[in-house]
């Protein structure tokens, strides 16, 4: 093998270090958002409040709680109740939602940088209300 030959692999086996490194860092930004017809959009889902509106059909948004996880994730998370689990990375990432020991959701979604995933409109006991819970990666 010539030199141009060692370097090009060189170099294809350092590109894929330096790209499997970035993936296993990502960050997951899990968000649990109220949805309802009384109108109004917090602007801590400003971000996300246009691709909501495309898919459900209420009036305001409003952010409940949040929470930051490094990806692959390596505990679950809790929101207003629910358990959220993450297995995998961006490409194919497990999503489970439970409350009360009760499977919710059970998906595998790909994630796109700065693209939301919406997961639910899971009822709200005594309202019309639903919650969503929303996947961002930075």
């Amino acid at each position: 093998m010539n030199m141009t030959g060692m370097f090009r692999r060189l170099l294809v086996v350092t590109f894929l270090l330096v790209a499997t490194g970035a993936a296993a860092g990502d960050t997951l930004n899990i968000r649990l958002v109220r949805a309802d017809n009384q109108g109004g959009v917090d602007p801590a889902v400003q971000d996300v409040v246009q691709a909501m509106g495309k898919e459900f059909s209420f009036k305001g948004f409003h952010l409940e709680t949040q929470a930051s996880i490094k990806l692959p994730a390596a505990k679950p998370v809790v929101l207003g109740g629910y358990i959220v689990e993450c297995t995998g990375a961006q490409k194919e990432l497990g999503v489970k939602v439970s409350r009360d020991g009760k499977s919710i959701i059970n998906a595998t979604v790909s994630l796109m940088a700065g693209k939301p995933v919406l997961l639910g409109g899971l009822p709200v006991a005594g309202s019309d209300a639903r919650q969503i819970v929303v996947l961002l990666t930075p």
